[in-house]
């Protein structure tokens, strides 16, 4: 299983927030750090606010990892598949995404994303179980009786064919 702690190499953060992935990383084990939001937190090392479909248009820079966790269920489809795209352009080792999970029956009303990307290739799932407003998460993906219903998102590893 992918574990955040052994993640090594050059991370690109598309919708960071406040950047918490960031916090969650080992400092050592991070050879550079970006982190990509339209929205302006007000941080200014590491950061750069820009809307995360322009700024994919016009890096040329590749990265070891990109996340973009919660970013897709912001997204129409088009605009989904159009940073993907990109995405699987700029990314030597993995993309890590994360999306709601549409089995959740209070979670029915989201619209639905799919994932038809031939340059991708899922590794990995985690089913998880978010508590909102809170820190809160716990780990479903063992249970497979309970993680198709329980779980609140899903991040998903991806490798770049």
């Amino acid at each position: 299983m992918a574990q955040l702690g052994s993640i090594r190499g050059t991370i690109l953060d598309l919708g960071c927030g406040e950047m918490l992935l960031k916090q969650n990383l080992k400092e050592t084990e991070i050879l550079s750090y970006l982190g990509v939001d339209s929205i302006n937190f007000g941080i200014t090392k590491d950061y750069q606010q820009s809307d995360v479909l322009e700024f994919m248009g016009s890096v040329t820079t590749s990265f070891d990892y990109i996340f973009a966790l919660g970013l897709l269920d912001h997204l129409s489809q088009t605009h989904k598949e159009e940073l993907l795209e990109k995405c699987c352009r700029r990314t030597n080792l993995m993309l890590v995404i994360s999306q709601a999970n549409n089995q959740n029956p209070f979670l029915l009303f989201r619209k639905k994303l799919n994932i038809n990307n031939s340059s991708l290739h899922l590794i990995e799932q985690l089913f998880l179980f978010k508590l909102p407003l809170t820190r809160w998460v716990w780990n479903l993906t063992p249970n497979f009786r309970l993680r198709s219903i329980l779980a609140t998102e899903i991040i998903c590893f991806y490798k770049v064919k």
